[in-house]
């Protein structure tokens, strides 16, 4: 293993200031034009999620990376756990396949919601959708693995990139 030391330079920061040919980056990752999205649910009173509900939020836009998502809740009771990700793209290549497909917890998997709220909980590096950049809009959607057993309010915020 070597010991690193001097000058080093991350991929992005090469590819603009020090390699010959000079490399461009893409747009959305070097001077993309930051984008906002929110939803908001609310689950009446006196009802809860079951398994089979979806909750469409908002669509993200053809073209978008992905920078940041975040994800408050009421506590939904005793049990209760949702997914965020987003569902197939409507639009198709010329073979019929949809140019995105979905992924139900491609930005949270069974977030917990039932032991106390939450606030402003990011995603973690590791999901399908961060960063990811999307072919297709999209409707980015929380499904309920685990049914809630009160109600309450929960709210996405995305922040993301188009250029």
């Amino acid at each position: 293993m070597a010991t690193l030391s001097g000058d080093l330079y991350g991929t992005e920061y090469n590819n603009a200031y020090i390699a010959e040919p000079e490399v461009k980056n893409d747009v959305s990752l070097q001077h993309g034009r930051l984008r906002y999205l929110s939803g908001t649910y609310t689950i009446p009173s006196g009802d809860i999620l079951g398994t089979s509900a979806i909750v469409k939020m908002f669509k993200l836009p053809k073209g978008a990376r992905v920078i940041e998502a975040l994800m408050s809740s009421d506590d939904l009771g005793t049990t209760g756990d949702l997914n965020v990700g987003w569902a197939a793209s409507e639009e198709e290549d010329e073979n019929g396949t949809v140019l995105e497909a979905a992924d139900a917890d491609g930005f949270f998997a069974n977030l917990d919601v039932n032991a106390a709220a939450i606030s402003r909980t990011a995603f973690v590096n590791t999901v399908a959708g961060f960063r990811k950049r999307f072919d297709a809009q999209v409707d980015v959607q929380v499904s309920i693995p685990e049914a809630t057993t009160t109600d309450g309010t929960f709210f996405l915020e995305m922040y993301y990139v188009l250029d």
